[in-house]
């Protein structure tokens, strides 16, 4: 503990003790002076004198400042106040829905020009063509182009997002997503996986029982493509998939969305936007939509309270990894 002398110098918000090496260019303590870089548009510090009373005017105080020092995240950032906004985090969720439905189509459309004509004959009807091509499509090898090309739009999308988070590398990436890895958030990681991931199991099973499929959906009958095919789709399912849907939803989307409104609008946006995007993939398996919708909620609620990314993505990676043991042990 500094102790005060006649010669001491205060820090001007909170009137702390500064060390006698300390930089007399702002007079803040290096903790003011850390969550103090958190409100851009608190009027400035100057260095002539201490001036509590403007401060207090922008409607802050020493005493406020720090006894919210435990919200901003590493480096004194705060990811429910980030640099972006609602509009940014659903222009990156709209990015990332084009590029997992449009990447697939660009890098599977030489293949399926290759094989029009290579499939074309003299007197054959064009009926006949489009049942043999829709047939091909939904074959081995067009859906592995289609899950490679899933790969790429993640890989373009994480790339999105770190340039819209970091602002062109200026500011940190991790810190500003919320995402905290210490101690304390492994331990409290490891039982929110105790509790969640049962349980949404455990609802998923329920849910399959109470309501009825009367259709096999889309991604069912595309696991019935090939060995080669469930493989791929498990490493998509634990690799790839749970980072890059945690960074753009509970990551981007809801930080952007929490600056301007309450957390329960803001998880019920994220979750609405994370199911509709699955929609089409599990369209006729309404219990596996509903066991998504709830998942999403509760992962952003999760976010939402402990204030970190980093719980969410290893639920949903645990949860996904289960998924796809059963995937590659059922061959289905």
């Amino acid at each position: 503990m500094q102790v005060p002398t006649s010669s001491s110098r205060y820090c001007r918000l909170c009137y702390a003790v500064l060390p006698d090496a300390q930089s007399t260019e702002a007079e803040l303590c290096e903790r003011c002076a850390r969550i103090w870089s958190t409100f851009p548009k608190a009027p400035r510090v100057e260095a002539s004198q201490p001036d509590a009373a403007s401060y207090g005017k922008a409607g802050f105080t020493g005493e406020q400042l720090h006894s919210d020092a435990s919200a901003p995240g590493e480096g004194g950032v705060d990811p429910d106040r980030p640099r972006w906004g609602p509009g940014t985090g659903i222009i990156i969720w709209a990015v990332s829905v084009a590029a997992i439905t449009l990447i697939p189509l660009v890098l599977l459309m030489p293949f399926v020009v290759v094989w029009f004509f290579n499939h074309q004959q003299p007197g054959v009807p064009t009926d006949v063509i489009e049942r043999d091509l829709a047939n091909w499509v939904k074959g081995p090898t067009s859906v592995l182009v289609q899950l490679v090309a899933t790969m790429i739009a993640h890989l373009i999308t994480i790339g999105v997002c770190w340039w819209v988070v970091t602002a062109r590398s200026t500011q940190p990436f991790w810190a500003s997503l919320g995402w905290k890895l210490d101690s304390r958030s492994v331990a409290v990681t490891a039982g929110l996986i105790a509790i969640v991931v049962p349980g949404v199991l455990v609802l998923d099973s329920l849910l399959t029982r109470l309501i009825p499929q009367p259709t096999e959906s889309l991604f069912e009958e595309m696991l019935k493509t090939g060995k080669a095919v469930r493989l791929t789709v498990a490493v998509l399912a634990v690799f790839t998939a749970p980072l890059v849907e945690e960074v753009v939803y509970r990551g981007v989307l809801y930080s952007g969305l929490r600056k301007k409104l309450s957390p329960v609008p803001a998880i019920a946006i994220v979750s609405l936007l994370f199911t509709s995007v699955h929609l089409l993939q599990y369209w006729g398996a309404w219990a596996g939509v509903l066991g998504l919708a709830v998942l999403s909620f509760v992962l952003t609620g999760i976010r939402a309270k402990t204030r970190s990314l980093f719980p969410c993505f290893a639920i949903h990676t645990v949860h996904n990894t289960i998924g796809a043991i059963a995937i590659i042990v059922s061959g289905r």
